[in-house]
């Protein structure tokens, strides 16, 4: 008898210890859970930073294009400019012309200068004339 009390004792020990280790095995199964579920939206954060990334390069991408075509447009009228001016006899003339440009722009504000002190003294003229005028009216009408 003693026997089976043994294996009843033994069986209800095993019992609450697989009920024990159930339990526990049904925590650690809910933490993984958790943990998938905290993997899945760290994961979903990264795609959405990683498409954040790629879309910040092709910006830059088509930037870096729009800056090399610059550049290369840049590089061909300094190519064209050269060209023009490559030898020192076209550059002198350049100068030249720039030096007679600048004297004739000086001439021109010296003669708009005399057109307006003319223009001036014809109006003080003729506004006098006029004042003569109306003082012989008036003179020849008191008469």
């Amino acid at each position: 008898m003693t026997g089976i009390i043994f294996e009843v004792i033994a069986a209800f020990a095993i019992s609450i210890i697989s009920g024990l280790e159930v339990a526990n095995l049904t925590l650690e199964a809910r933490q993984a859970g958790k943990d998938a579920g905290d993997a899945k939206v760290f994961a979903a954060q990264i795609g959405i930073t990683n498409a954040q990334l790629v879309a910040t390069n092709l910006l830059l991408a088509n930037e870096l294009l729009t800056l090399a075509q610059q550049m290369q447009e840049t590089a061909n009228t300094a190519n064209e400019t050269r060209n023009l001016l490559g030898d020192s006899n076209t550059t002198a003339r350049l100068n030249e012309t720039k030096a007679a440009l600048v004297e004739a722009s000086k001439v021109a504000a010296d003669v708009r200068s005399v057109m307006t002190s003319s223009n001036l003294a014809a109006i003080k003229i003729t506004s006098a004339d006029r004042t003569i005028n109306s003082e012989q009216e008036a003179n020849s009408s008191a008469f």
